[in-house]
């Protein structure tokens, strides 16, 4: 089911109208201008098999960062190593995501936190399993 775009959504995300593989041929193209952080497309690849039902893309201060929206849960992502994958509840997500990291870790609406490590994918496997 397709869920429609809230205007607290319009205003930091933007509903994916292209391909996640043309964003991510778009970042893998820039990565040569980027110093020190590296796009990690594995990660994108991954959630969205998963078949999210919706594909939102930050826009502003949000910029690079993507919300996977699925049926229960929303997988908050940026790409870059260094980061991490926050899952949240997909009810009130607009206004849950636009908390900064820090709050997001003390607010009660996080679910979890998968830091960017070798063990990421095994822990968001994990997660899926329990709230997909």
């Amino acid at each position: 089911s397709t869920r429609k775009e809230s205007s607290a959504a319009s205003d930091v995300y933007k509903r994916q109208g292209i391909k996640l593989d043309s964003l991510v041929n778009k970042k893998r193209k820039n990565k040569s201008n980027e110093n020190k952080k590296s796009f990690e497309e594995y990660r994108f690849n991954t959630i969205e098999s998963y078949g999210p039902n919706d594909i939102f893309y930050g826009t502003g201060g949000f910029t690079g960062y993507f919300a996977f929206v699925f049926d229960n849960i929303c997988c908050l992502e940026c790409n870059y190593y260094g980061n991490a994958t926050y899952i949240i509840p997909s009810k009130g997500w607009e206004q849950i995501s636009q908390l900064s990291k820090r709050e997001l870790l003390i607010s009660k609406d996080i679910i979890a936190k998968i830091t960017h490590t070798s063990g990421w994918t095994t822990e968001f496997s994990k997660l899926m399993k329990k709230y997909y």
